[in-house]
């Protein structure tokens, strides 16, 4: 893409590796778009339009698109941020509508080999605990929504945000709330059985019981991780960065990760 100004995200290829749909938001622009190309760089086409934030398209097995966005109208209740719900349309953008109506914010959609939508759920409901981030499935209709991962390991997680002292770039916890759930960026493993997820602790493996995780990459007290996709192989890229206070000190590799031996290989 050749864009003049502002910013791309969330590529995604199509099953058939003939497109890829993203997002992109100009710099005059204040709303993300969800936008198609062609492989090759042609055919560039505007799937989305309107006030409204439409972010994270994933492809469902019958081709159509699901995505999150704020189109539903509700805003937060204590700070007036737009929520997100689940959507799906078509390929070229008709038949767009709601499969689920949500008062928080449901982020980030992947397809699960059995054709369900895993994604992020901002929790409002438990606990009134409104940063708790927890991992959901639906079918593609919205139906039979379930929680893949969530309130049973608040423990664990509190365990491993408090083990020892904090010092620089450590993982906090927001005290008596107890929001230690910060489960995001879900990808479906090769394996049909496992989740990897990106967690403050690491990059993690959830599943296939609710109350079964394992951490798998190193040196998370000194590194951040991100956007985890796993690869046929077993294998995962992510980005990851040395943590820092001060943003300007971060810098984000692309990397190649072995959750089997926590190898770490700097592809970019």
């Amino acid at each position: 893409t050749n864009f003049p100004d502002g910013y791309v995200g969330e590529p995604v290829l199509s099953w058939d590796a003939s497109h890829v749909v993203f997002t992109h938001r100009g710099q005059d622009d204040p709303w993300w778009h969800i936008y198609r190309i062609n492989v090759d760089g042609s055919g560039l086409e505007q799937l989305t339009d309107g006030p409204y934030h439409d972010v994270g398209p994933a492809y469902l097995a019958d081709g159509r698109i699901v995505f999150a966005t704020s189109r539903n109208g509700i805003r937060d209740e204590y700070h007036g941020y737009p929520c997100t719900a689940l959507w799906v349309m078509n390929p070229k953008g008709d038949d767009m509508h709601p499969i689920a109506t949500n008062i928080g914010r449901d982020n980030e959609p992947a397809i699960l080999h059995d054709g369900r939508i895993v994604f992020s759920r901002l929790e409002v409901f438990f606990s009134r605990n409104k940063t708790e981030l927890t991992v959901h499935a639906a079918r593609p209709d919205g139906t039979q929504d379930v929680v893949l991962y969530g309130p049973e390991r608040r423990a664990y997680w509190q365990r491993q945000y408090q083990q020892g002292p904090r010092g620089p770039g450590e993982v906090g916890n927001a005290p008596l709330t107890h929001r230690v759930l910060r489960i995001s960026q879900p990808q479906p493993m090769p394996d049909g059985r496992n989740v990897i997820v990106a967690t403050p602790g690491g990059l993690a493996l959830i599943g296939p019981r609710r109350d079964t995780e394992t951490i798998v990459t190193p040196d998370n007290k000194l590194r951040a991780f991100t956007t985890p996709f796993a690869l046929p192989d077993g294998r995962v890229l992510c980005a990851s960065t040395l943590k820092a206070h001060d943003r300007k000190e971060v810098d984000l590799g692309l990397y190649m990760l072995d959750p089997t031996t926590k190898k770490l290989e700097l592809l970019y």
